[in-house]
């Protein structure tokens, strides 16, 4: 969401066009006082925004952008470049650059912070959508077995969702948390959720082209938690709710941890012979092409997905509970239970 100041304009619109004036600046090095004031303005714009940017990384997504990063440092180098070779620029002109620089980037700061952009996007998948029938739910002709997948809530239930995720993916882990919350809210008796873990690697998601290192243990993970449901539904709870408890928001545990997790709950012979099963390769593989079958429907690549029975679908994780909470009521057709 800090990547956009409102819908459909993300912030790399406006640095787009500052980098060109500056640009411009280092090229041509027109002298007239008014170029020699857009330049200075623009070189504290840049510098001030790089160092809003940061901060973000370093306190609120608690995660650095290798290239947001590179970018930003190659920023200021040129601005303070631009900055030296201002020979021209009256002095007292300067305090009017510096609050014209401070109000530009107050007024972006502000925007995100007080008006921040949705995380998710929802979309109808008409005749696409989701149909069930007793113990098996459809999703654009793909059929889901309940048994088969890890499920919360009640199986016997019409209002029913099935979330693709991937324990790996931050926006996940986020709304999972929330999911024990909702079933506080609205008793768990109330609704179902399916659960299909999507690993985003191409290991085992043939659908990914690239692999990238936030997913490097997803497919091990998925494959722990569709061999855990397989052996004992509770053990499955048990790991599931520790998948998200323990490592952090951003980062799941190890790989070792998670295995030996599970190997705590069900014994590593049990868990080592479950996991050799060709059925857990056949859930993983249907699990991702119905994820790749909403990927191609919307266009939309974002985790987690929800598909609703109302044949509706939602991309992205919210960035509240109470976000979450006003789509299920929304969706489901739930009601606050206490």
């Amino acid at each position: 969401s800090w990547a956009y100041l409102s819908p459909g304009i993300p912030v790399s619109a406006p640095a787009l066009f500052t980098y060109l004036v500056l640009l411009y600046g280092l090229i041509f090095k027109p002298r007239s006082e008014l170029w020699q004031g857009v330049f200075f303005v623009g070189s504290l714009m840049v510098i001030g925004a790089a160092i809003w940017f940061v901060c973000l990384q370093f306190f609120v997504i608690q995660s650095f952008c290798k290239l947001c990063c590179l970018t930003h440092v190659v920023g200021v180098i040129a601005s303070l470049c631009t900055l030296f070779g201002l020979k021209s620029l009256p002095r007292e002109i300067k305090p009017f650059g510096v609050a014209a620089a401070a109000m530009a980037l107050a007024l972006m700061v502000g925007w995100q912070s007080l008006l921040p952009q949705k995380t998710t996007a929802t979309s109808n998948l008409g005749s696409a959508g989701m149909t069930s029938s007793g113990e098996i739910v459809d999703i654009g002709g793909l059929s889901i077995d309940i048994g088969h997948f890890p499920y919360r809530g009640n199986p016997q239930s019409s209002k029913r969702m099935v979330l693709l995720f991937d324990y790996t993916c931050t926006s996940c882990r986020r709304v999972h948390g929330y999911l024990s919350r909702a079933e506080e809210r609205f008793g768990k008796d109330n609704y179902l959720v399916v659960m299909l873990p999507v690993p985003l690697n191409p290991d085992c998601n043939r659908h990914i082209k690239e692999p990238m290192p936030d997913h490097r243990d997803a497919c091990l993970f998925a494959q722990i938690g569709l061999a855990m449901w397989g052996i004992d539904q509770e053990k499955f709870h048990e790991y599931d709710h520790w998948m998200i408890e323990s490592g952090s928001a951003r980062f799941p545990p190890t790989a070792d941890a998670a295995r030996a997790k599970a190997e705590e709950l069900v014994g590593k012979e049990i868990l080592d012979e479950a996991l050799a099963q060709k059925s857990v390769g056949t859930k993983l593989e249907h699990a991702t092409k119905i994820w790749n079958f909403l990927k191609e429907k919307t266009g939309r690549m974002a985790m987690p997905k929800m598909v609703w029975s109302n044949g509706n679908l939602t991309d992205g994780g919210a960035s509240s509970e109470f976000e979450l909470f006003n789509t299920m009521e929304k969706q489901l057709g739930l009601k606050r239970q206490n």
